[in-house]
């Protein structure tokens, strides 16, 4: 049946639908990472600039206005909401693999997920802080930690401080 409603927006007859009948894995995966495409390229091009960047700047001018915020530039920095993942646990070893050859940063991976990266670090550093001053080492800390859960080699954690 041919998709005459969705193909506008790019929509698949499947997205449109949601009648997964007639596809495999591989084909809707395609669909997906395309329509997903999409709906990025029309956040950033056209929601975030002409809707939410606008109400934004009205709000902050109409507070500065009345007295409920100081004079000068406030910004904001918008983060999308995430798609869910198809695969998860690739999606993760890809943005993983990404930031450790330096083609992403950890903030842009972590904004990929659709949280605010300045708040998730921050709760990373005060988790690691607490778990520092308890004495306790998790297999999941990076900072002593290989990736397969070993104990790091002493010489390895020497910029860790140590536990008073």
């Amino acid at each position: 049946m041919p998709n005459t409603c969705g193909c506008g927006v790019g929509l698949t007859y499947e997205l449109l639908t949601g009648d997964l009948s007639q596809v495999n894995y591989s084909s809707i995966r395609a669909g997906l990472i395309e329509f997903r495409r999409r709906m990025e390229a029309l956040q950033w091009q056209v929601i975030v600039p002409g809707l939410c960047q606008p109400v934004w700047s009205r709000f902050v001018t109409l507070a500065q206005v009345s007295g409920r915020l100081p004079e000068g530039p406030i910004t904001a920095e918008w983060t999308a909401p995430r798609f869910e993942a198809v695969d998860p646990l690739k999606d993760i070893q890809a943005d993983i693999l990404a930031v450790r050859a330096g083609v992403m940063t950890l903030k842009e991976a972590i904004a990929r997920q659709g949280y605010d990266p300045a708040q998730v670090l921050s709760e990373i550093a005060a988790t690691n802080a607490e778990l520092d001053a308890a004495g306790i080492t998790l297999d999941t800390d990076p900072r002593r930690s290989t990736k397969t859960g070993q104990e790091k080699a002493s010489s390895d954690t020497s910029d860790i401080p140590a536990n008073t």
